[in-house]
C-alpha cells in the first residue's frame, strides 16, 4: 500500500493554510511557512524549494 504524503503550508502574510498547494497564494507570491501535523509552524521556505510530487502514471 502506498503512503500519501501531505505537505501543509501557511501563507506568510495572511495565515491561510493549504494542503499540498504548490502555487503562490493570492497575497504571498514566494514565501510560505511549513506546518507540522500538530499545526505548529516549523520553517519558513520559498515556494520553489518544495519538491512537487508527481502523479502516478496511468496503468494500461
Amino acid at each position: 500500500m502506498k503512503k500519501n504524503y501531505v505537505i501543509i503550508t501557511e501563507c506568510f502574510k495572511c495565515g491561510t493554510r493549504y494542503e499540498n498547494h504548490f502555487t503562490a497564494s493570492p497575497c504571498c507570491k514566494s514565501i510560505m511557512m511549513k506546518v507540522n501535523t500538530n499545526g505548529e509552524r516549523t520553517t519558513i521556505t520559498y515556494l520553489n524549494s518544495f519538491i512537487i510530487p508527481k502523479p502516478d502514471p496511468v496503468k494500461k
